[in-house]
């Protein structure tokens, strides 16, 4: 498993000037090293079934995601944070929305129709299934 690292000050900032960024996640991320961690969960753990395998974006590549890439362009506006590549070839992100306090973990697929988001995003896990927290 690839080691991660903490949000350097400089990423901090940036977050600050992003809406959807939950204020509960700046604060793991200050702690947790996530960024850059290859994250694998087995099927289990993710309620889609399937299973992860992740890298967890850098502030940067988040940034990307949400202003060039689809979904990220289509699914922000709903309050879904890319947070994850994925590793096993799919090309499906992942993200995580705030939902009743907690920080959900979601894979939304990459030719997602507008249309039709709910058919899109698989419910993974609660983040603190990953972190503990």
């Amino acid at each position: 498993m690839k080691e991660g690292r903490t949000l350097y000050k400089n990423e901090i900032d940036l977050i600050r000037e992003i809406p959807i960024y939950p204020e509960k996640l700046v604060e793991i991320l200050k702690k947790e090293p996530l960024i850059c961690k290859h994250i694998s969960l087995d099927e289990s753990i993710d309620e889609s079934g399937f299973g992860v395998e992740m890298q967890w974006m850098t502030v940067n590549e988040q940034l990307e995601e949400m202003n060039e890439f689809y979904p990220g362009i289509i699914v922000s506006k709903y309050g879904y944070l890319p947070v994850g590549k994925c590793l096993e070839g799919s090309g499906n992100p992942y993200f995580i929305k705030e939902i009743d306090n907690e920080l959900c973990l979601f894979r939304i697929l990459h030719d997602l129709d507008e249309n039709e988001i709910d058919q899109g995003v698989e419910f993974i896990c609660l983040l603190k299934k990953i972190v503990g927290i």
